[in-house]
C-alpha cells in the first residue's frame, strides 16, 4: 500500500527508500545535515506528515525558514542544509519519508 501511495504522488525518479519516521512526545531533532547520502547521486527527499501538531516545526536556521509540515500534503525538504525539528506538542510526530534518486 505504501508503494502504491508513493507511485500515486508522481514525484519521478527512482525510489531509494521509504521510512516511517516517528518522534515521540516533545522529542526534537537538533540541527544537522544528512551527510550519509552519496554526493554524486541526485538525491531528493520528500515527507508526507501523517500525525503531527501545529506546535511541531521543521526549521532551516541558516536559511531563516521555519515551517509546520501539515498532514495531507507532500513536502520536498532540503536534507543537505542544516535543519532541525522543534517538537513542542504532547503527541507523536509520524512522517512518511521518501528518499528518491533522479534517473537520467
Amino acid at each position: 500500500e505504501v508503494k502504491a501511495l508513493i507511485a500515486s504522488l508522481e514525484i519521478g525518479g527512482q525510489l531509494a527508500r521509504a521510512v516511517l519516521r516517528k518522534l515521540n512526545t516533545r522529542q526534537s531533532n537538533p540541527p544537522h545535515t544528512d551527510k550519509w547520502m552519496p554526493a554524486e547521486a541526485d538525491w531528493r527527499r520528500f515527507q508526507v506528515p501523517l500525525v503531527t501538531h501545529p506546535d511541531i516545526v521543521m526549521r532551516w536556521p541558516d536559511d531563516g525558514v521555519s515551517l509546520h509540515l501539515a498532514p495531507g500534503f507532500l513536502y520536498e525538504v532540503r536534507f543537505d542544509r542544516v535543519h532541525e525539528v522543534i517538537h513542542g506538542a504532547d503527541c507523536a510526530r509520524i512522517h512518511l519519508q521518501i528518499d528518491q534518486v533522479a534517473t537520467a
